[in-house]
């Protein structure tokens, strides 16, 4: 916990410095994930927000970007819950507007909700029956709807 709040807080303008800090968040977030560290879910949110925004500007990698979403799903929390669910109803408007957004970020995305249970994913993960996705998101979007506790 303490590693990834010092990478979360820490930036660099030397490029090295900053992939340094990168790999020290990402080893951070897979170590809480392992271990479902509730007590970081505030910390995690956090993390998910600043990789998301590096992530469409290029600066972290995908695989990176997965794992702080499920760093997210570890954290069993309404509030990682909450940044799911609106990250999924972003992804939503896109592909309703007819863009693509990666069909493995939208499924780590969903199944993840599922993982939550929360109820407050009902909407976003229902609506995507509706939308131009490929069959597997739409059929993860049915499982993790099964898995929504009421």
């Amino acid at each position: 916990e303490a590693a990834l709040s010092v990478g979360v807080a820490m930036q660099s303008p030397s490029p090295n410095d900053q992939l340094l800090i990168t790999e020290l968040r990402t080893l951070a977030a897979a170590e809480l994930t392992r271990l479902k560290w509730q007590k970081a879910s505030a910390l995690a949110v956090r993390h998910f927000y600043d990789f998301q925004l590096q992530y469409n500007r290029g600066q972290v990698s995908k695989s990176n970007f997965l794992e702080a979403i499920a760093l997210l799903g570890a954290m069993g929390t309404p509030e990682a819950s909450q940044a799911l669910s609106l990250f999924l109803q972003l992804v939503n408007t896109e592909t309703e507007q007819g863009k693509t957004y990666d069909e493995q970020i939208t499924l780590a995305v969903v199944n993840n909700l599922g993982a939550l249970g929360d109820k407050n994913a009902f909407d976003y993960l229902l609506y995507i029956g509706y939308l131009q996705y490929p069959e597997s998101v739409k059929r993860a979007a049915r499982d993790a709807l099964q898995k929504l506790r009421w």
